[in-house]
């Protein structure tokens, strides 16, 4: 019973520091609430010298809370959080030099709790 109880509070804590994985790309709308914390993962081979990069650097709903790289498998994660209710679109750019390969675009509406 001990044993249930702290796997029970590691789970709870562990919940509350994850980020909700955001994958649905513009025209689609993706909804959050106000202080929740959300990534947005690419995939990133840095073997072919292409890197993702955020090219809308003024956010009014959202705080880019800074990009983590796992690997060639795995990607690069922007993460963010909520601030306040309405609506960004994040821009996306994957480009080598000044060769761009790809774009991506999110909408990020945020709604009150």
């Amino acid at each position: 019973m001990k044993h249930l109880f702290y796997f029970s509070i590691l789970l709870l804590i562990n919940l509350s520091c994850s980020y909700k994985n955001i994958n649905v790309e513009a025209p689609s709308i993706n909804e959050i609430k106000i202080n929740e914390k959300f990534k947005i993962n690419l995939p990133e081979n840095h073997t072919d010298g292409y890197t993702w990069q955020q090219t809308n650097l003024q956010l009014n709903c959202l705080n880019s809370k800074g990009e983590v790289w796992h690997g060639n498998e795995k990607g690069i994660d922007f993460n963010y959080n909520a601030l306040q209710v309405g609506v960004d679109t994040l821009f996306f750019v994957k480009r080598k030099y000044d060769d761009t390969l790809m774009t991506k675009k999110f909408i990020i509406k945020v709604n009150a709790n």
